[in-house]
């Protein structure tokens, strides 16, 4: 037994000012005949090391199985950057700073900004969160009257699709045009967003080609380098989009 790791247990508080002294062991303390000498060997290690200690410890825990907190569907945002300030705000993201969505369409794999707009793909789906939305109260002279609200981002998304998305988020980039282009390999799809509308680029004999090639299903998530991954490039000087995927697993 390694005596440096051992350590006087305190723990017994009658018991210490009943003897006088604390639980201990030989040798680190005399070994004396006194009755206030005569307790039990302390089996209480270093604070540092402790794996058992000589009284009882009660945790509060909660009466649930386990829990686990995700936060795969939250979006944060930091306050509002002013050009040429000192303070780069950029840097300033406070705890109320965020918003959470429902996992009816998945996890939020990308997000991308457009034109004041905030793309979110999910696994299996697409939404369209509005920056700073305004609600329109009324006209004036022909002339609608918006009043501004104090949330950053909507509660619910407008959502493009509740079917096509992506689980691989190399697969999703945006063109020059401003067309975003993605792969869904659950529903063997390629398909491209530009506001709010979707198109489905692979039909015909790319769609059975993705059919034949693709096995990458819900559980693969993660990319393994060589095996399995989805990658989507864009050429800017020839405006061209290549898909490509490892699927070498089986």
């Amino acid at each position: 037994m390694n005596y440096a790791l051992r350590s006087v247990d305190h723990s017994y508080v009658a018991e210490e000012n009943l003897m006088g002294s604390p639980r201990s062991f030989y040798p680190r303390s005399q070994l004396l005949q006194r009755g206030e000498n005569k307790l039990p060997d302390s089996a209480l290690y270093n604070d540092a090391y402790r794996a058992s200690l000589g009284f009882k410890c009660y945790q509060a825990l909660q009466d649930i199985n386990y829990v686990k907190d995700t936060f795969s569907n939250r979006i944060q945002y930091s306050a509002i950057a002013i050009q040429d300030s000192f303070k780069n705000n950029y840097r300033m993201s406070l705890s109320t700073y965020y918003r959470d969505y429902s996992q009816e369409y998945g996890s939020i794999q990308k997000l991308i900004g457009f034109e004041g707009y905030l793309l979110v793909i999910f696994e299996h789906g697409i939404g369209v969160a509005v920056i700073n939305e305004r609600i329109l109260a009324g006209g004036s002279d022909g002339e609608p009257v918006f009043i501004n609200t104090q949330n950053v981002l909507p509660e619910e998304l407008t959502i493009i699709t509740d079917t096509y998305g992506s689980q691989w988020p190399e697969s999703i980039v945006k063109s020059e045009a401003g067309y975003v282009y993605g792969v869904d390999t659950v529903a063997k799809k390629i398909w491209r967003v530009k506001g709010q509308e979707i198109e489905i680029l692979s039909d015909f004999k790319v769609n059975k080609f993705l059919i034949d090639n693709i096995t990458l299903g819900e559980r693969e998530l993660y990319p393994t380098v060589g095996l399995r991954n989805v990658k989507t490039h864009y050429n800017n000087n020839k405006k061209d989009v290549m898909f490509t995927f490892y699927d070498d697993m089986f």
